[in-house]
Protein backbone atom coordinates (compact mmCIF):
# COMPACT_ATOMS: atom_id res chain seq x y z
CA UNK A 1 0.00 0.00 0.00
CA UNK A 2 1.10 3.77 -1.28
CA UNK A 3 -0.15 6.44 1.02
CA UNK A 4 -0.02 9.71 -1.31
CA UNK A 5 -0.53 13.42 -0.76
CA UNK A 6 -3.24 15.40 -3.05
CA UNK A 7 -1.21 18.36 -3.91
CA UNK A 8 -0.52 20.58 -6.44
CA UNK A 9 2.49 18.66 -8.10
CA UNK A 10 3.18 16.55 -11.17
CA UNK A 11 4.59 13.84 -9.51
CA UNK A 12 1.92 13.33 -7.10
CA UNK A 13 -0.44 13.34 -9.78
CA UNK A 14 1.88 10.80 -11.32
CA UNK A 15 2.16 8.53 -9.20
CA UNK A 16 -0.52 6.06 -9.34
CA UNK A 17 0.21 6.07 -13.12
CA UNK A 18 3.56 4.89 -12.22
CA UNK A 19 2.56 2.18 -9.63
CA UNK A 20 0.33 0.64 -11.92
CA UNK A 21 3.29 -0.70 -13.92
CA UNK A 22 4.29 -2.49 -10.74
CA UNK A 23 1.48 -4.66 -10.45
CA UNK A 24 1.23 -7.75 -11.75
CA UNK A 25 -1.27 -9.45 -9.83
CA UNK A 26 -4.21 -6.57 -10.26
CA UNK A 27 -3.94 -3.20 -8.31
CA UNK A 28 -6.63 -0.62 -6.29
CA UNK A 29 -6.80 3.09 -6.55
CA UNK A 30 -8.38 5.11 -4.35
CA UNK A 31 -8.74 9.26 -3.71
CA UNK A 32 -10.42 11.45 -1.54
CA UNK A 33 -10.57 14.93 -2.56
CA UNK A 34 -12.44 16.94 0.21
CA UNK A 35 -10.85 20.59 -0.34
CA UNK A 36 -9.78 23.10 -2.56
CA UNK A 37 -5.88 24.26 -2.91
CA UNK A 38 -5.68 27.99 -1.94
CA UNK A 39 -5.32 30.86 -4.35
CA UNK A 40 -1.56 30.07 -4.64
CA UNK A 41 -2.54 26.13 -5.50
CA UNK A 42 -1.03 25.58 -1.44
CA UNK A 43 -2.70 22.91 0.83
CA UNK A 44 -3.76 19.59 0.99
CA UNK A 45 -6.60 18.81 -1.10
CA UNK A 46 -7.22 15.09 -0.15
CA UNK A 47 -5.05 11.83 -0.87
CA UNK A 48 -4.96 8.53 -2.18
CA UNK A 49 -4.04 5.23 -1.71
CA UNK A 50 -2.40 2.73 -4.46
CA UNK A 51 -2.66 -0.89 -3.47
CA UNK A 52 -0.61 -3.52 -5.19
CA UNK A 53 -2.69 -6.93 -4.86
CA UNK A 54 -5.46 -5.77 -2.94
CA UNK A 55 -7.88 -7.87 -0.94
CA UNK A 56 -11.08 -8.95 -3.58
CA UNK A 57 -13.30 -7.18 -1.34
CA UNK A 58 -11.78 -4.14 -0.98
CA UNK A 59 -13.32 -2.52 -3.58
CA UNK A 60 -16.81 -3.03 -2.96
CA UNK A 61 -16.46 -2.17 0.72
CA UNK A 62 -14.79 1.07 -0.49
CA UNK A 63 -17.73 1.90 -2.84
CA UNK A 64 -20.10 1.66 -0.05
CA UNK A 65 -18.13 3.68 2.32
CA UNK A 66 -16.46 6.72 0.05
CA UNK A 67 -19.85 8.51 -0.62
CA UNK A 68 -20.50 9.03 3.13
CA UNK A 69 -16.55 9.97 3.25
CA UNK A 70 -17.39 12.75 0.86
CA UNK A 71 -20.33 14.10 2.55
CA UNK A 72 -19.09 13.82 6.29
CA UNK A 73 -15.40 14.92 5.31
CA UNK A 74 -16.08 17.23 2.23
CA UNK A 75 -15.28 21.08 2.67
CA UNK A 76 -16.83 22.68 -0.54
CA UNK A 77 -19.58 21.87 -2.68
CA UNK A 78 -17.46 19.42 -5.51
CA UNK A 79 -15.69 17.14 -3.18
CA UNK A 80 -15.44 13.93 -4.75
CA UNK A 81 -13.62 10.28 -4.72
CA UNK A 82 -12.15 8.09 -6.95
CA UNK A 83 -12.52 4.41 -6.97
CA UNK A 84 -10.48 2.10 -10.09
CA UNK A 85 -9.21 -1.13 -10.15
CA UNK A 86 -7.38 -3.49 -12.23
CA UNK A 87 -8.17 -6.92 -11.71
CA UNK A 88 -5.62 -9.77 -10.96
Amino acid sequence: MVWYPQVQKLEAAQLPRRLEGLAPKGWLHVRLTVQVPDAQGFGLAGSGMFILNPPYTLHDELLAVLPYLVDVLGQYDDANYLLEQKAA
